[in-house]
């Protein structure tokens, strides 16, 4: 006798948790990640996790900001002594105002990006081991 096996395309009842966490679904009502359930479970308030959220996501525009200035500084200093070879020393002039804006930019966007997802959780999942 063969075993029982679902039809291709149907998950059992069993099996749902699972397969929509190896989906990756994330919609209103999802689990938030392990380790903001961790923080949960530990006892920080949802408004504590989601000040957590903000600030990991705009130290990664942080970090962003200095590689990109690190990489165009570099790139400035071949420019310069590139043409000071050519046509002696020149001055580079550095857009802040335009720069200091995409760096705001991005800020806001890593934020409403990070935040919103993660204030529409609604469970708090167990992590396991």
């Amino acid at each position: 006798m063969h075993g029982h096996r679902p039809r291709a395309g149907r998950i059992g009842p069993r099996h749902a948790p699972h397969a929509a966490r190896r989906r990756g679904a994330a919609g209103p009502g999802a689990a938030s990640p392990p380790e903001h359930a961790a923080l949960r479970l530990l006892g920080a308030a949802k408004g504590q996790v989601l000040r957590y959220i903000m600030a990991e996501a705009l130290l990664v525009v942080a970090v962003g900001a200095v590689l990109a200035a690190v990489a165009t500084g570099l790139g400035l200093l071949g420019l310069y002594a590139a043409l000071a070879q050519l046509s002696g020393p020149v001055a580079i002039d550095v857009p802040w105002q335009p720069v200091t804006g995409v760096i705001g930019l991005c800020g806001v966007l890593a934020v409403l990006t990070a935040v919103l997802p993660a204030s529409r959780t609604k469970t708090v999942a167990i992590p396991r081991a």
